[in-house]
């Protein structure tokens, strides 16, 4: 697991989309993904989160991730959850 880092306090995130069209968000949560060459390194940026919203944030992830079956025992996901408990160990 990664390190939580103080880092300099976010104003807000523009959006660009291909039509050019833009959008500014002045309260959020956003995660950068840094591939690697056996894992995938995630970095969360969040900017004017209060506490109460940040159970919010991750409630409302483990509910993306129920929608989305990732919490179904498939043989995927449960092959998944055994490399990361290996992963863990080393």
């Amino acid at each position: 697991m990664g390190k939580i880092e103080p880092e300099k306090e976010i104003k807000k995130v523009v959006i660009c989309y291909e039509d050019g069209e833009e959008k500014e968000i002045e309260k959020g949560f956003f995660c950068e993904m840094h591939p690697e060459e056996e894992c995938l390194n995630l970095t969360f940026h969040m900017f004017q989160v209060e506490g109460k919203e940040l159970v919010c944030i991750i409630e409302g992830m483990m509910e993306l991730g129920d929608r989305l079956g990732m919490f179904s025992p498939t043989k995927e996901t449960q092959e998944g959850e055994k490399e990361n408990r290996e992963r863990k160990r080393s």
